[in-house]
């Protein structure tokens, strides 16, 4: 029957208010009240203590085709408790095909000092009774006795603690799974297990900012699998481990991937620079700081050109703070009207930097900001030079965009090579 999950009074929680409060590590607040939980609570047959949520397709869902309903499996990351039900249903489920059935395993407790989340079988911890990889396999069977499932269209998704143990389902010799989405999780698989990856396909989502599971992970894990054949599609995002950057639409996007039989997309972050109309002026800080507003409203941060280092041309943009909040800023207006589409590129380094952004935002004639996903980067501690590039289509009655660089605690920031495009065709991908 389904699940009554405990509700907040002090809070109305709805999928953003979810993603919101969730972080890797901690669970999410409960399921609102106005919002009820339509997860059923499984014991999963021949597995003693072994439990699975099933959540039904939307109810505003098409009836499925012939082949069946899509599958989405989840392996909760931190604790891998059922109070991350929230999030994966409303979230994670939220933008996933409208048909789809969802199915999140809550991990097994042996022991009260288990440090092991998802014990496996090359992972064991000690009276363990059954491996993940057998959850796994039961959660998928009592799918498949509830529905009609589609076997092209069954994804295994999981993030920090569960990504192990995943990339050992999706490395194993036969799978039930035709794609595997991955983030912010270590990668140790050996050769024995990569050799299995020809024709696998695999969405790789991590953070270059994380500093609980390295960026090298992911990294390592592309280049071995797709040396292997696997279709493997490399993800950064910004703001460290956990599901930061507006996660949701790289989870729906990657899930189309994955089901779409096409090849992989390169990385935002390795675009073609697109051919256009520049709308930003001396985004090369050549004339020095011409054309850019400097607002130091901290009264404890520098703003000037220098030529030590400059990544293109003869100078840079060098941004050095000591102080703390407010925020400073250096920004620049671009005219949008009557276009469509634009490309925002810079490049940039830092070195102590405890919270810089990069950002642009779309605003109407009436100064609203029109799109809330404004950052392009979010700079933490020590990095060389890197390039960050964003293809945005503007909405109905945009009108300025504004690039802005932001220090908002201490540390030091270089940036060069700005650019606002209007391309004038779609840009490379």
């Amino acid at each position: 029957m389904p699940y009554p999950l405990r509700s907040v009074a002090a809070a109305r929680l709805c999928a953003i208010a979810v993603l919101a409060s969730i972080t890797v590590a901690g669970a999410p607040r409960s399921q609102d009240a106005a919002r009820p939980s339509r997860a059923e609570s499984i014991d999963l047959p021949k597995l003693e203590t072994g439990r699975c949520f099933l959540i039904p397709p939307r109810a505003s869902a098409p009836a499925p085709d012939a082949a069946g309903h899509a599958l989405l499996v989840v392996l909760p990351g931190g604790t891998g408790s059922e109070e991350f039900l929230p999030f994966v249903e409303n979230g994670i489920l939220g933008v996933a095909p409208d048909d789809c059935v969802g199915a999140m395993l809550v991990a097994p407790r042996w022991a009260d000092d288990q440090t092991i989340v998802w014990p496996s079988q090359r992972s064991r911890v000690p009276s363990m009774k059954f491996t993940t990889e057998a959850q796994i396999a039961a959660t998928v069977a009592h799918a498949k006795s509830r529905y009609a499932i589609d076997p092209k269209r069954t994804f295994l998704l999981a993030w920090s603690s569960s990504g192990p143990v995943v990339y050992d389902v999706a490395l194993a010799r036969e799978v039930d799974f035709a794609g595997f989405y991955i983030a912010m999780s270590v990668f140790k698989s050996d050769r024995s297990l990569v050799k299995n990856a020809k024709d696998r396909r695999f969405v790789l989502d991590q953070s270059p900012d994380d500093r609980t599971t390295s960026f090298h992970f992911a990294t390592d894990a592309a280049t071995a699998l797709a040396a292997r054949g696997a279709s493997v599609w490399l993800r950064r995002y910004a703001g460290g481990h956990g599901w930061n950057d507006s996660p949701l639409p790289r989870i729906r996007s990657g899930l189309q991937w994955l089901a779409s039989g096409q090849p992989a997309p390169q990385d935002t972050a390795e675009l073609a620079l697109a051919e256009g109309d520049a709308l930003l002026h001396n985004g090369d800080f050549e004339r020095d700081t011409a054309g850019w507003d400097t607002l130091d409203n901290s009264q404890t941060m520098t703003a000037k050109t220098t030529g030590d280092g400059a990544i293109e041309g003869k100078a840079c943009l060098h941004l050095a703070k000591t102080g703390g909040v407010p925020m400073d800023v250096v920004r620049q207006d671009v005219n949008l009207v009557g276009r469509t589409r634009v490309q925002v590129s810079a490049q940039w380094k830092s070195k102590g930097a405890s919270n810089a952004w990069l950002k642009f935002f779309i605003h109407g004639p009436d100064g609203a900001v029109l799109l809330d996903d404004v950052d392009l980067v979010h700079v933490t501690g020590d990095h060389d030079w890197s390039r960050v590039v964003r293809d945005y289509e503007l909405p109905a009655g945009a009108k300025t965009g504004t690039v802005m660089i932001v220090m908002v605690l201490g540390g030091e920031l270089w940036v060069d090579d700005v650019h606002v495009v209007a391309p004038r065709n779609p840009p490379a991908r």
